[in-house]
């Protein structure tokens, strides 16, 4: 079987897996975790909903990659690839839950640090504040997006100049 075939079989498996897996763990957050955790726990639910939405955003979008020697792009290989107006929105999200997910957990980090050496600052981390921290992850996410879809969004002359050299490369 070629990569392409494997490609989609393997990114269904990972989706489900994702869902199944991130699922439960926010059940088991919700109702096993103790009183102690505190508002990490709130912090763990949304490490479990971003990798939902990222894995769901690979399962649609299924990106892949075109290497030309110094650069690369990424393109569509799920549904969105016969969507022309509307596919780079996919790729887009894609790149907006990568965003969000590098944000969160650098969110993590300093959350840990803030436990570990600066125990007297975790009042910045309870219920108030938690909408002021999710702030920055969903902004940054969005940043990612925004650059991925009118920084780097390609154009007529760029997919007639790549149509050309990946024909020939694969030849």
């Amino acid at each position: 079987m070629e990569i392409k075939g494997i490609v989609p079989i393997v990114s269904t498996t990972i989706f489900v897996l994702a869902f199944i897996v991130n699922s439960f763990f926010i059940y088991i957050v919700c109702t096993k975790s103790q009183a102690h955790i505190g508002t990490y726990k709130y912090l763990m639910i949304s490490f479990a909903v971003c990798n939902i939405l990222y894995s769901l955003s690979e399962f649609i979008s299924q990106p892949a990659v075109y290497m030309y020697k110094n650069s690369y792009m990424v393109y569509s290989n799920g549904f969105p690839a016969h969507m022309p107006k509307s596919g780079p929105l996919f790729l887009a999200f894609f790149t907006v839950m990568y965003g969000m997910n590098t944000a969160l957990l650098a969110l993590h980090f300093l959350f840990r640090y803030v436990v570990v050496c600066r125990p007297h600052q975790l009042k910045r981390y309870e219920k108030p504040y938690i909408t002021f921290w999710s702030i920055p992850v969903v902004i940054w996410g969005f940043i990612y997006g925004f650059v991925t879809l009118y920084c780097f969004r390609a154009t007529s002359e760029f997919y007639r100049h790549v149509e050309k050299k990946k024909k020939k490369d694969l030849e």
